[in-house]
């Protein structure tokens, strides 16, 4: 393990050392107590709100521990698969007992929620080793339930490849993480129907490794052919697919702070940039306001680079999946190839950056946009990067 990780972290990881035992006095005064309110997480097997979704992760989380797949993992991956199981209900606390809690709601919620956690209380960023464990983490927690629901889907091939595919960026990643913790699930909720859980999750198993992304991304030959493959629209991953693209178009995505402005500069020198962000101040126009009239004038802008084909940076936040996928369409039907660009420093280094600015943005902004963070996942573009920009040049505030 990396020694920049917290301590704390590791000292509450159960291992063969502590003869797998959980200590749940300094886990919840570590974790849990960090980021809820004490009146949400079962005491002595009840919670003293009767009115809300309590919080109960030792069941799952002691079921895990006792998974022989758990144990034989190295460090870094017993602890994602033990954050993931501590964090997989954070979504759902304070929702009312009558809400429909296995919605896909809850476990978005969940998802944002541990990457804000564990990226402003560990300071999990800026680094590649961090990253990975964060991200590992609030994959896992995000993609919970896909195990139990896999053989009854649409397009099971499409979905394993797509979920798969991350393991490219967040190399601790794969479908059989996911198993493990849904496995432990099923056996701290299901007891009644417990066999049967167990069985759809070793069919979802032998799915994945039919195709060949258990355990790893498959090997697609290039980028486009695993974004068609994700889509579901090349049923064949081995058929050969020619790339008639011109060019590539990069969509870079960061929050504020991160050096966007000085890693164009330095690694796109002659790539002309678009700023939506410069484009409002020259309008007069304030944060926030009128942002389709913003966005309507950016694209003017790449729609003629993209009629003579020339290949430009688009340096905005771009922080949701949804609008991304707006603009990543808009770019491919243009014939353009995506590269999205994600650059990341440590939140302690965004917060120092972002006080040396001459207008620093209010922290709960800050806050309020990593909760609103969609981390782009490898099936988005032709070609996804995690950069970690942490050693920029002391004067990079933007």
């Amino acid at each position: 393990m990396g020694p920049i990780l917290a301590p704390g972290l590791l000292s509450i990881l159960p291992s063969q050392n502590s003869m797998w035992r959980l200590d749940w006095k300094a886990i919840d005064e570590e974790i849990l107590l960090k980021f809820l309110p004490q009146d949400v997480l079962y005491v002595k097997g009840s919670s003293r709100r009767k009115d809300i979704y309590p919080l109960n992760p030792r069941p799952r989380t002691e079921a895990l521990v006792r998974l022989d797949e758990f144990r034989l993992l190295p460090t870094a991956q017993r602890l994602e698969l033990f954050l993931s199981s501590l964090l997989l209900d954070i979504g759902k606390v304070g929702a009312p007992r009558s809400a429909n809690t296995s919605s896909p709601f809850y476990t978005k919620a969940s998802s944002s929620l541990a990457r804000r956690f564990l990226f402003e209380h560990f300071d999990l960023g800026g680094s590649q080793f961090l990253q990975n464990i964060r991200e590992t983490t609030v994959l896992l927690v995000k993609y919970q339930s896909l195990p139990l629901r896999l053989p009854k889907l649409s397009s099971p091939r499409s979905i394993l490849l797509r979920l798969s595919s991350n393991g490219e960026l967040a190399p601790d990643y794969s479908f059989k993480a996911q198993c493990i913790l849904a496995e432990a699930c099923v056996r701290s909720m299901f007891p009644v129907d417990r066999d049967h859980h167990l069985s759809v999750i070793e069919e979802s198993r032998e799915l994945s490794r039919s195709i060949g992304c258990y355990d790893a991304p498959y090997p697609f030959r290039n980028g486009r052919e695993l974004v068609l493959a994700c889509s579901g629209m090349m049923p064949n991953p081995d058929a050969v697919i020619y790339d008639n693209s011109w060019g590539e178009v990069i969509l870079l995505c960061a929050l504020p702070s991160t050096g966007k402005d000085r890693y164009c500069k330095d690694r796109w020198p002659d790539f002309p940039v678009i700023v939506p962000d410069d484009i409002r101040k020259e309008k007069g126009f304030d944060p926030g306001k009128d942002v389709s009239t913003i966005l309507g004038a950016a694209q003017d802008i790449a729609e003629r680079y993209l009629r003579a084909h020339q290949s430009f940076v688009w340096n905005a936040p771009s922080l949701g999946h949804k609008m991304r996928s707006q603009l990543i369409e808009f770019f491919r039907d243009a014939g353009a190839r995506v590269r999205i660009v994600f650059l990341e420093a440590s939140w302690s280094e965004i917060l120092r950056r972002n006080a040396a600015r001459e207008n620093p943005i209010p922290v709960r902004v800050l806050l309020n946009m990593l909760g609103r963070l969609d981390f782009p996942e490898r099936s988005e573009g032709d070609d996804v990067e995690w950069v970690i920009y942490q050693d920029a040049p002391e004067d990079v505030v933007d």
